[in-house]
């Protein structure tokens, strides 16, 4: 990739290559990967359910981070995660992801 002199990209060269994954985010995911596997579905379960239970807004906040920016519900666009987690209460919908 071909810069200037003061440390722009040439005309014509745009940067990152489209589809390039960031080093981080893939670092970020192989760690979390390596960390999940130390558990058992079960475990990961029994933390998520102690955790709804102690501090539910932690649980949400982190599965907010994992969730689209919209969600569909039953065909209907449910445009944030917060009116999500509501719909799916309101309609007694298990988030646990348990039986």
């Amino acid at each position: 990739m071909e810069r200037d002199e003061t440390g722009k990209f040439t005309d014509g060269n745009s940067g990152k290559p489209k589809g390039a994954v960031n080093k981080i985010t893939t670092k970020v995911k192989e760690l979390t990967t390596q960390i999940l596997e130390c558990y058992t579905e079960q475990d990961i379960q029994d933390m998520a359910n102690k955790i709804k239970q102690e501090k539910p807004e932690v649980l949400f906040k982190f599965l907010s981070t994992l969730m689209p920016k919209e969600l569909i519900h039953n065909g209907t666009l449910i445009p944030s995660v917060v009116e999500a987690i509501t719909v799916l209460k309101d309609n007694h919908t298990d988030i646990s992801g348990g039986d």
